[in-house]
């Protein structure tokens, strides 16, 4: 009975000073203004470089032109590689024909427009054989700037992508 009454006091106690302990100013911690260290100003420039090609990379995602499966089948049957028949990232054993596709330039495989388009939004590589998706924009006159796929008849006129 003695053990449980000490049980109890040391309770109520530690409850009493962890309710009436100070725990710092909001106002003034606010109106301080923080002092980082380096290491926190290399981290907060390397989340800013992170968030920077990421943005580069959603650009560059926005390159690659997005066409119906029928005519990726009747323009690049020869060079494209249909793994499966399917989008290898939505797991759907076949396209529909109107239904619309990216083919990436490095590799030709295709896939959904949107599939692809998220998957390259978290990762820089094919789904299907990981090669790296890079796109490299070539000035190709004083007011024109184009990125370019070689041999790729899906790309609308003015515009296209090139891997590097």
């Amino acid at each position: 009975m003695g053990l449980l009454l000490n049980v109890v006091a040391f309770t109520i106690t530690l409850l009493v000073y962890c309710c009436k302990t100070p725990r710092g100013n909001p106002d003034l911690e606010a109106a301080t203004p923080y002092q980082g260290s380096d290491a926190d100003e290399d981290q907060l420039n390397a989340a800013l470089l992170r968030d920077e090609e990421r943005e580069k990379q959603w650009r560059l995602i926005d390159l690659i032109p997005a066409v119906k499966f029928g005519k990726v089948v009747e323009k690049e049957r020869e060079t494209t590689t249909f793994a499966g028949d399917g989008c290898a990232i939505c797991l759907r054993e076949e396209f529909d024909e109107d239904e619309m596709c990216k083919v990436l330039p490095e590799c030709h495989h295709v896939f959904h427009s949107d599939c692809v388009d998220q998957w390259l939004k978290t990762k820089q590589n094919c789904p299907v054989c990981r090669k790296v998706f890079r796109v490299v924009v070539r000035p190709v006159s004083s007011r024109h700037k184009r990125a370019e796929i070689p041999d790729s008849p899906t790309e609308p006129p003015g515009r296209s992508v090139c891997p590097s």
